[in-house]
């Protein structure tokens, strides 16, 4: 766990910031490279992305202040609901915030909404994979419990002199699994791991894929719907960071079942692809 890369004189440069940004400048690069393709303006679609991105982080960290508002925020100072620095959101409450921003963008821009973001999906898997290394160095959204002799079972720190405990620790404790002496938490997936290589694995299938523009536009998006969110729900069982509710299952896995209804939608319509307006250049 290295939710701190570097610190000095009160400054600290955290590991899920660094990833973040990272996965921000690599997305970028793709959608630059896929422009020339499905024929659209290099600095128009940038534009689109870098302000989708912060539509994206606004839409995550909102879902997931209100989600925790009572446990996480009522007793702590304001400037704590923007510190996104050191975790804290979910991706659901990004992608609605994040469509909803480049919905307006494109509109301006007079790009074909559907055609735009046919174009982002290898950055949007790939850079959200990116996130979810971060989300493992931090300690956050982490696995259930898994056998002491699992060979990709993971150990989160327990309190340690100037350090509070991992997330998973203080979970663990809370739920009477280990004692206050433990040292460490037991062994858990890495679900952020397990995520992050099946979303590079998304995003490149879906780069060479649809090097082209679909012939009907949204259907590589859709693609992506429904993958994420079928693999999404099946990995929430090896996740133990959020609460279950009816049949077991948590928020996020109540989320998947219109993503997947939402791809189906887009890849079984039938309809003339959404050419690009000639005045994007």
């Amino acid at each position: 766990m290295y939710p701190i890369i570097f610190e000095s004189h009160g400054f600290a440069l955290r590991s899920f910031g660094v990833c973040a940004a990272l996965g921000l400048l690599i997305g970028t690069w793709i959608a630059a490279r896929r422009c020339i393709n499905y024929k659209l303006d290099n600095d128009k679609v940038q534009d689109i992305i870098i302000w989708s991105m912060l539509g994206a982080v606004i839409g995550a960290r909102t879902y997931y202040v209100i989600r925790n508002w009572d446990t996480e925020f009522t007793h702590k100072p304001l400037w704590k609901i923007v510190a996104i620095w050191e975790g804290g959101i979910v991706f659901y409450g990004g992608l609605f915030g994040g469509l909803l921003t480049a919905w307006w963008l494109c509109r301006r821009a007079k790009i074909p909404f559907l055609h735009g973001i046919d174009l982002i999906v290898p950055s949007l898997a790939i850079a959200q994979g990116i996130g979810r290394i971060g989300c493992f160095l931090n300690g956050c959204c982490f696995g259930s419990v898994c056998q002491p002799d699992f060979v990709l079972g993971v150990r989160y720190p327990g309190p340690s002199s100037g350090h509070p405990p991992s997330d998973p620790w203080q979970h663990q404790f809370s739920q009477g699994l280990i004692t206050p002496e433990a040292t460490q938490a037991l062994p858990i997936h890495p679900s952020q791991l397990y995520e992050a290589a099946f979303l590079f694995s998304l995003g490149l299938s879906a780069w060479f894929l649809w090097r082209q523009p679909a012939r009907v536009a949204g259907r590589c998006f859709g693609f992506y719907a429904i993958g994420y969110a079928i693999w999404r729900f099946g990995q929430e069982f090896f996740r133990d960071d959020t609460p279950r509710h009816l049949f077991g299952w948590n928020a996020a896995q109540f989320t998947c079942i219109p993503l997947i209804a939402f791809g189906l939608w887009l890849v079984l319509r039938r309809g003339p692809a959404q050419e690009t307006q000639e005045n994007v250049r």
